[in-house]
């Protein structure tokens, strides 16, 4: 498997954990160092434990979330991956309080770096910017 497509399906796989609810899986797929920047508040730099708490949260507050992963490019530097596509999202959004959902779609441009850990690649860092 060429490096390019073992960085692309890692990022499948880890969007697919987080859409099935393996959050265990999920959450060991970045780094102990991992940082982020989202389109979604806060706009500061959120490390680890926030990070996943607010990355997480999207999965569990979206049922039938389906992405596509579009225009992928992958620039590798070693042991170091970065990877810049667009995600396409949606999900329903279903309110605690009266049950009703509402359908979100939305795509964002992606900036996600990895880096190999003994035989795996982990998320070191990422930035999304949601396209207006």
């Amino acid at each position: 498997m060429s490096l390019e497509n073992e960085v692309y399906q890692t990022i499948l796989q880890i969007l697919e954990w987080g859409r099935m609810g393996e959050l265990d899986k999920f959450v060991e797929a970045h780094s102990q160092d991992y940082t982020r920047f989202s389109d979604l508040p806060p706009y500061t730099i959120q490390h680890r434990d926030l990070a996943l708490r607010l990355k997480t949260s999207l999965f569990t507050e979206l049922i039938d979330i389906q992405f596509q992963i579009r225009e992928m490019e992958i620039q590798n530097y070693g042991d170091i991956a970065v990877a810049t596509y667009i995600l396409d999202y949606s999900g329903v959004a279903v309110s605690g309080y009266t049950f009703e959902g509402k359908k979100l779609e939305s795509s964002s441009r992606c900036t996600t770096v990895l880096k190999r850990e003994s035989d795996r690649w982990v998320i070191v860092h990422e930035h999304l910017s949601r396209i207006q």
